[in-house]
């Protein structure tokens, strides 16, 4: 496979404070990768540079495109809160990012009725942000990053704040989507249940300065499901060697 995603070297201050240090990763097409780790271990921090809202201290940080041959940024963030325009309908909302990359007014509709229906939306689509729950608004986001058909998602803990029967609902339906499209995805979370439900790779970083500790591979099969991966001996296995990489990563981040 070609790389997507390429990190060398890359180091990121705010002041004196180093949030990540001499980091180098790559993610390949169409491959999910996680990245677990303790609270300002700079998870987020990586997503930022990627997406050219922060300037590294040192080293550089890719992403490569394959549709026109060429290199250059082509994705789609999905952030911790849904970031909806309040004024804006969902289908406004949806269709923002189009607009922006200029798709025309009726296309872009048809486009983001697609997503909506695909996110269980279908009937909300002059619904405003207030007037839905929160996963409904988080699938709001993600059909907006999706619409664009990015060739890469960068998705910053989307679930975190959700209920936890939502956001099993909304791991599946992720699950779901990604085994249709297959986008390359570097996605954020706390959680080592949900790095390996969705994950090909978990990378664990340390307590700040966040460094590369592990890169663990999840070798359960594909498809997947929250019922069959819970009921897999090999998911308790995995979730017990991530614990493992990450609790003295947590208590250091607790003592800084």
């Amino acid at each position: 496979m070609a790389t997507a995603i390429e990190i060398n070297n890359l180091t990121v201050k705010f002041g004196d404070l180093v949030a990540l240090h001499d980091v180098s990763l790559t993610v390949e097409q169409h491959e999910f990768v996680v990245l677990l780790g303790p609270s300002g271990c700079g998870k987020t921090t990586m997503l930022s540079v990627l997406a050219n809202l922060l300037t590294p201290a040192g080293g550089e940080a890719k992403l490569h495109r394959f549709a026109d041959g060429g290199k250059g940024k082509n994705f789609g963030y999905v952030f911790q809160q849904a970031a909806l325009l309040p004024w804006f309908s969902v289908m406004k909302n949806i269709t923002l990012g189009l607009a922006a990359i200029g798709t025309p007014k009726a296309e872009a509709e048809r486009i983001a009725q697609e997503y909506i229906n695909l996110l269980n939306l279908t009937g909300f689509e002059k619904a405003y942000p207030h007037q839905l729950s929160g996963g409904m608004q988080q699938r709001v986001g993600l059909a907006r990053a999706l619409a664009i058909d990015p060739e890469v998602l960068l998705m910053d803990e989307p679930f975190g704040a959700l209920d936890a029967q939502t956001r099993v609902l909304l791991q599946e339906e992720l699950l779901r989507i990604w085994e249709r499209d297959r986008k390359t995805v570097l996605f954020v979370t706390h959680s080592i249940e949900e790095a390996v439900l969705l994950a090909d790779r978990v990378v664990v970083l340390t307590a700040r300065p966040g460094v590369v500790k592990a890169i663990v591979d999840i070798d359960v099969p594909r498809p997947r499901s929250t019922r069959d991966v819970q009921a897999a001996a090999r998911f308790a296995e995995l979730e017990a060697e991530l614990w493992g990489l990450v609790r003295d990563e947590a208590v250091k981040a607790l003592n800084v």
